[in-house]
């Protein structure tokens, strides 16, 4: 009964392998970086929709401008498709950006307005080869 037990408990892990690996290689992150005021703020996100707000008032509070960097695992199947700003009324305003590829984003936004954060279309991209690398 038990050494049943174990070649069951055997059986089910080498089942799961294959998925577990999987998982661990689709997990997709978005790095964001602000910077304002001589200071810098990071943060790791797991991207779980096609569809990324990050508020970024609390940055603004001081006036001036903000330095704004995102940038998605290079191994993922995502890309970034577009960027704007939300304001407070919920409406969107695009912004231009400094550097864009579908990878990374990075603009300077200017904090007179009442912003609320920044809205990334999230899409379907194809990830670097290795080779690249």
């Amino acid at each position: 009964m038990i050494r049943r037990a174990v070649w069951m408990v055997i059986i089910a892990i080498f089942t799961m392998l294959p998925i577990l690996g999987y998982a661990q290689i689709t997990i997709n992150y978005i790095g964001v970086s602000i910077y304002y005021s001589n200071q810098t703020y990071t943060e790791t996100i797991n991207v779980t929709n096609n569809q990324l707000v990050i508020p970024i008032y609390q940055y603004c509070s001081q006036g001036g401008n903000v330095l704004f960097s995102a940038y998605l695992d290079p191994l993922s199947s995502l890309g970034i498709v577009s960027a704007s700003l939300i304001l407070y009324n919920g409406s969107s305003i695009s912004v231009p950006v400094i550097n864009y590829s579908p990878k990374y984003v990075s603009m300077w936004i200017n904090c007179s307005l009442p912003i609320y954060g920044v809205y990334l279309g999230i899409g379907s991209y194809g990830s670097y080869p290795l080779e690249a690398w």
